[in-house]
């Protein structure tokens, strides 16, 4: 189950590995930082900084660190942007759509099988 993470954390650039021999590849991450100047309460500056330090230099986003959901358009829906802890408790930027209300969990009652 994944968790909101909670501390601070920056915005830096690492080397990404080499993919199938290929030269390794400078992309822009999150670390855990006590003194970042970003956390959860703030998440969606993160990703507006994170865009913009990746157009000003030329530097693709870090696939670990942040996460956009695949065929879905900004425009059309709004995206929460929600810093969570991924499995090894590294920051992970990620947009999700926004929650349903709770009255479809509401009907769904579970049934004992055996």
């Amino acid at each position: 189950m994944t968790k909101i993470y909670k501390g601070n954390v920056s915005i830096v650039t690492a080397w990404s590995k080499p993919k199938n021999g290929g030269a390794p590849e400078e992309t822009i991450k999150l670390v855990k930082d006590v003194d970042g100047a970003f956390n959860s309460e703030n998440a969606h500056e993160i990703l507006e900084k994170a865009l913009e330090c990746s157009t000003k230099e030329k530097l693709k986003l870090n696939t670990w660190s942040f996460y956009f959901p695949l065929g879905v358009d900004e425009k059309q829906e709004k995206l929460q942007t929600i810093l969570l802890a991924d499995k090894f408790g590294k920051p992970k930027l990620t947009q999700l759509p926004p929650r349903t209300s709770g009255s479809d969990n509401a009907n769904r009652k579970s049934r004992k099988l055996a």
